[in-house]
């Protein structure tokens, strides 16, 4: 599943509290400095199929891959970058297994807050909760508008697309997982590349 807000940039819309009472980007960088940054080697796996997401997972560097698994291949979703989260919020809000796998491509740092740390967190600042949902929205937001993408237009279109609004994934990302994605082989991926270079 990317956020349109990170932890850091709370919306400034939202920064409204009272007078002597931190602002929420002040807030999220102070609960983010509460927690210790993991270092993940390439390879890793930090959510499968088989288990219940129980952290919200704030990624400080590195890119991280979202993808099931079928009986024939991998089919990549989504990839996250630096100051995103990481997490599968369906499982998360409901407690329930995750149908999706994430994979560290390359190392990673990043910060594993527990859900009942991070819901006591937001319980005790008051325009947090609201600002945390807002970036969530922003999630979900931007997942449907990518996935709409995915399912209405042909492979070259889209691959445009992201030559717009993802460079960094071009630049930084295999080209075989970006053809997963595309949901075409690597070898279709770069006869495109040919026709629009």
């Amino acid at each position: 599943m990317h956020i349109s807000k990170t932890m850091e940039n709370a919306p400034n819309h939202l920064n409204t509290e009272k007078r002597h009472t931190p602002a929420p980007t002040e807030v999220w960088k102070a609960l983010l400095a509460s927690f210790p940054t993991k270092t993940l080697k390439k390879g890793s796996i930090i959510l499968n199929p088989q288990t219940v997401e129980s952290q919200v997972k704030y990624l400080v560097s590195g890119i991280v891959r979202e993808f099931y698994v079928t009986d024939k291949k991998e089919l990549n979703l989504d990839f996250y970058e630096a100051r995103e989260f990481v997490t599968d919020c369906v499982s998360l809000h409901n407690a329930i297994q995750s149908r999706k796998w994430q994979e560290c491509l390359t190392e990673v740092n990043i910060k594993m807050i527990p859900r009942a740390q991070f819901d006591l967190f937001l319980s005790q600042h008051e325009g947090v909760d609201a600002s945390f949902r807002s970036a969530f929205l922003g999630i979900l937001t931007q997942r449907e508008s990518r996935e709409f993408s995915r399912l209405t237009k042909e492979p070259e279109e889209l691959y445009k697309e992201l030559l717009e609004t993802k460079p960094s994934w071009i630049q930084n990302i295999p080209q075989y997982h970006i053809a997963s994605y595309l949901n075409i082989s690597p070898e279709t991926l770069s006869r495109i590349r040919r026709r629009i270079s």
